[in-house]
């Protein structure tokens, strides 16, 4: 189990207005559901800024994943770049209004996202990476298909 990497967003989410940017390196857990498994760490940048009661994340991400051919259902390496575009609501009052409460961020994911105002960066880009995936990726532009795939292809 690899160990989460928490991002620290409370300098954020308690002064709005500020933007700050944080690089990463993680790795990032994936199962068989996924249809995809990421060879290497993936790394990039994440940018947040704060807008009272918005949380903004963007960035960009990238790691070598290990999925299926299209067509010949052969393994192949192939190097994904995401970019992040997300908002997240916050409630309560920043820290730095001087009013002694704090601000909050809301997090509605099915699958948490936050520890109280630290950002799952893992979880965050396994989220992304499943719906930034290439559906239909190939290992080569003339591969043939496979004897597999179709017969699955006419059931």
């Amino acid at each position: 189990m690899s160990k989460k990497v928490l991002i620290d967003l409370n300098p954020v989410i308690q002064h709005p207005g500020t933007k700050l940017t944080f690089p990463f390196e993680c790795e990032i857990e994936t199962d068989d559901k996924s249809g995809f498994a990421i060879k290497e760490i993936a790394a990039g940048e994440i940018h947040a800024q704060s807008l009272n009661n918005a949380l903004l994340i963007s960035g960009r991400a990238q790691a070598i994943c290990i999925l299926d051919c299209a067509r010949c259902a052969k393994e192949l390496e192939m190097n994904v770049l995401i970019e992040i575009d997300e908002e997240f609501g916050v409630e309560g009052v920043p820290a730095s209004y001087g009013t002694g409460q704090h601000a909050y961020v809301i997090d509605e994911q099915p699958y948490p996202l936050f520890k109280e105002n630290s950002l799952s960066i893992a979880d965050l880009l396994y989220q992304e990476f499943v719906v930034q995936m290439p559906a239909k990726p190939l290992c080569d532009e003339a591969c043939e298909p496979s004897e597999v795939n179709i017969e699955a292809y006419n059931n």
